[in-house]
């Protein structure tokens, strides 16, 4: 895991690394978490400018 999140920050200015606990796929994180929804927003939004 430490491999892989030392990459992404190496290879991106703008990552924000989440680790969240838990088991569940990704593509199911806001059936799990609903308040990344608006992390997730927020963030996508400050890329787009």
């Amino acid at each position: 895991m430490q491999e892989i999140t030392a990459s992404v920050q190496a290879e991106s200015e703008t990552v924000e690394l989440i680790v969240l606990p838990g088991t569940a796929h990704a593509t199911r994180i806001l059936e799990a978490r609903p308040e990344m929804a608006e992390r997730i927003a927020v963030w996508l939004a400050q890329q787009l400018r």
